[in-house]
């Protein structure tokens, strides 16, 4: 069993029946590896193809609906990646994978219009960093190699360069390989009545060697013909899938009659053959099942036919039109590819109408598919960033900017504005403060997971909250004076030493007992002129320092200002030589590779250049090379086809000492040397 590659121009793949005559296609010519060129397809699009029998797909998109190669694997095949190299303006795919325990190295490329030399000089350079095992190349390369034998067109007649550039990387136009004089094509030009082989595989020397065949295709659904490789490669493939009813036959009256009437004659002629009755009802399933399994092969029989039938028509009139281009065959082409798209989209519209019975049947019910639905919103419902409030830039994890924590902002900063805060009087806030200190000192005495609230008052509290200023003496406080200098805790009367033990405070604490000591103090002399003019002057000056501050940072960023604004009116002058340059460059370097594939070819012509003489002279030049391939053919018998490879073939000029009837030598270039 071989491994079958295909390459196919889809020209677009956001239309449903296109991806649907796309995977029918795959499945029945058996392809293992399905290599698709202009997808057509963003990358928001990718989930759209996709295919149980084709689990492995890899994408090159672009950023609009244009060009984008893909790569799909079919599930049958031992496939393991090892590295990929992706495009992204969506023009190749490079990859390097284990293909049952064979290493393989796949590039499917979509070439532009222009300058495919240099398109083709840049890929190759990232082909050979990467390589690994057998090399296969194929896609739509926009080129052709031998105009004379690969295009139709007039004007196609001049060699391009790609011949001896792809001769010089050692790669083997595989086709043109096994049938060295034949003609087929895989685009047709509607505007220009012309046919071209613009689509290849390319491969290595010794992948040539393991390849059984390569054919080309119809021109059907696309403007394009697949055309298929076959490697020989052995390996087991998947089993056959399990039969399910064609529930499409009960909806066609005349076989749902032929459906009934075998039921009916089965009850009719073995009812009381056995005397249980659930083996009469087990069987009859059996011979229904046969029933429809032979009407389900007669409809399949009947539609290949047709689509056997159209496919005949549609390559007699291409053979037609590619001989001779006309209007009207032109016209019955496209005619009979429309019944040919009406009979493929039947099993899209069928797959269509089992979605929708799927969904009217399992949408209401808990099960996979109310799964896969609510996976696919959660994950649109997800909030991958935040802006933030002031600087306006992306949080895309930050623990602060929660949502629940905003959430919570949110509700807190609604609900003060629209709830008047509640104040203390003066009267009561330094007892208020006492109290919020004092429960800080019982913090740090308390283990984790512990709380305050759950500790009865110590002697300490009793005698802090004895030693605060009541409503009856607070109007007129006579308060203790103390010495300016640090005392030990113990000579203060309203705060003992036992007592601090008992809250858990040491002697690193003495901070917190100091505080306790200003607090009434501080009440005594900051009223609330005092603390309102202190403000206003801590505001004047903080606004004079950060001015004074701000003054010189100002003048330096305006002479940084006018330093840069020079360069950058600048760089807009220089852009467009820079890339002229860059442009130039590269054109330089596409003509110094041609360049070294030239004097390549120069110096080795002594070694692949073979001389024949007295071919006749009425052979014309686009006919030498056929006619010594057959020569080859017919001296080398036991040799393959490939080996006659010819690049080109020229006339040697007569020496003078010859009389003029002397036929002349002929030089020919063979492709690699045996």
């Amino acid at each position: 069993m071989g491994l079958k590659i295909m390459s196919l121009n889809v020209k677009g793949l956001n239309c449903p029946p296109k991806r649907s005559y796309m995977w029918k296609e795959a499945v029945t010519s058996h392809v293992d590896i399905l290599c698709i060129q202009e997808s057509h397809l963003l990358q928001v699009d990718a989930s759209k193809i996709r295919h149980r029998l084709f689990p492995h797909v890899l994408h090159s998109h672009f950023s609009k609906k244009k060009r984008g190669v893909l790569i799909a694997i079919k599930n049958s095949i031992a496939y393991s990646p090892i590295s990929t190299l992706v495009d992204p303006n969506g023009r190749y795919i490079i990859l390097v994978c284990l293909i049952n325990n064979i290493t393989y190295t796949l590039v499917n490329l979509y070439a532009p219009n222009s300058h495919q030399l240099a398109f083709m000089h840049k890929l190759m350079r990232k082909v050979n960093s990467c390589k690994q095992g057998k090399v296969v190349l194929c896609g739509d390369f926009n080129s052709v190699l031998q105009p004379s034998l690969d295009s139709t067109s007039p004007t196609r007649k001049s060699e391009t360069g790609m011949a001896s550039f792809l001769h010089s990387e050692g790669l083997i136009d595989v086709w043109r390989a096994q049938h060295s004089s034949e003609r087929d094509y895989t685009f047709f030009s509607p505007p220009h009545l012309s046919y071209s082989r613009i689509d290849l595989f390319l491969t290595d020397h010794v992948s040539l060697l393991h390849t059984l065949s390569t054919e080309i295709g119809l021109i059907k659904w696309s403007d394009h013909a697949p055309i298929t490789l076959v490697l020989d490669e052995q390996f087991q493939s998947c089993r056959a899938p399990i039969w399910r009813n064609n529930t499409f036959l009960l909806n066609n009256p005349k076989y749902s009659t032929e459906l009934l009437t075998h039921l009916k004659e089965y009850f009719h002629f073995n009812d009381g053959s056995v005397t249980d009755t659930f083996v009469l009802w087990q069987a009859h399933k059996a011979s229904m099942r046969g029933s429809l399994i032979k009407l389900g092969h007669m409809v399949k029989k009947l539609r290949s036919k047709d689509i056997a039938q159209t496919l005949e028509t549609i390559a007699s009139l291409e053979s037609i039109n590619k001989a001779s281009p006309t209007p009207q065959c032109s016209a019955d082409l496209r005619s009979a590819r429309n019944k040919l798209s009406g009979l493929l989209s039947q099993s899209y519209h069928h797959s269509l109408l089992r979605l929708k019975a799927t969904y009217y049947s399992q949408g209401n019910k808990a099960g996979r598919l109310l799964a896969r639905q609510l996976k696919t919103q959660q994950a649109k419902s997800k909030i991958p960033f935040l802006i933030h409030p002031t600087t306006k830039s992306r949080l895309l994890d930050p623990p602060e900017f929660t949502l629940k924590q905003k959430a919570s902002k949110i509700y807190t900063k609604d609900l003060l504005k629209s709830t008047p805060s509640p104040s203390l009087p003066s009267s009561q806030q330094a007892t208020a403060s006492a109290h919020c200190l004092l429960t800080e000192a019982m913090s740090l005495r308390q283990g984790p997971g512990t709380s305050s609230s759950a500790r009865s008052p110590t002697q300490a509290q009793r005698r802090l909250a004895s030693s605060l200023p009541t409503d009856e003496t607070r109007t007129s406080p006579v308060l203790p004076s103390y010495p300016s200098t640090r005392s030990p805790v113990k000579k203060r009367p309203w705060l003992q030493e036992e007592d601090m033990t008992k809250v858990g405070l040491g002697p690193e604490h003495h901070h917190l007992a100091d505080k306790l000591q200003g607090l009434t103090t501080s009440y005594q002399l900051a009223s609330g002129n005092l603390m309102k003019d202190m403000l206003v002057m801590f505001s004047s000056a903080l606004h004079e320092d950060i001015s004074s501050l701000l003054t010189p940072l100002q003048s330096s960023i305006s002479a940084i200002k006018s330093r840069v604004s020079h360069p950058e009116l600048n760089m807009g002058k220089f852009a467009p030589s820079h890339n002229q340059l860059i442009d130039s460059h590269d054109e330089m370097a596409a003509d110094i590779d041609i360049i070294k594939v030239k004097l390549i070819d120069m110096a080795n012509s002594s070694r692949n250049n073979i001389k024949f003489r007295g071919v006749p002279e009425d052979i014309i030049p686009s006919a030498l090379a056929p006619y010594l391939q057959a020569l080859l053919k017919q001296l080398l018998p036991s040799c393959s086809a490939m080996y006659f490879t010819i690049d080109r073939t020229h006339r040697i000029p007569r020496p003078c000492r010859l009389p003029e009837t002397t036929p002349r030598d002929t030089l020919a270039c063979m492709h690699f040397t045996i």
